[in-house]
């Protein structure tokens, strides 16, 4: 099952391996190298990913992966 059949995963800090972007190819996930700058937001909604190169990747909504941290 999928959320979505437009799913694109941006590698940002997390590379992928050879056998985890065949994988999400075989899913028909779209993969963009590159560290994401900022969320471009118009009209107070998301309009577009944009990468530090200055590549805009139109999306209607993101998923970030939250990072565990250790509570003091």
């Amino acid at each position: 099952m999928q959320w979505s059949d437009d799913v694109t995963y941006f590698t940002h800090t997390c590379p992928l391996s050879d056998d985890e972007r065949a994988a999400l190819s075989a899913r028909r996930i779209q993969v963009v190298d590159g560290h994401v700058a900022r969320l471009s937001v118009v009209d107070d909604r998301l309009d577009a990913v944009v990468l530090a190169d200055g590549r805009a990747v139109p999306r209607a909504a993101v998923f970030i992966r939250p990072a565990p941290r250790a509570r003091r």
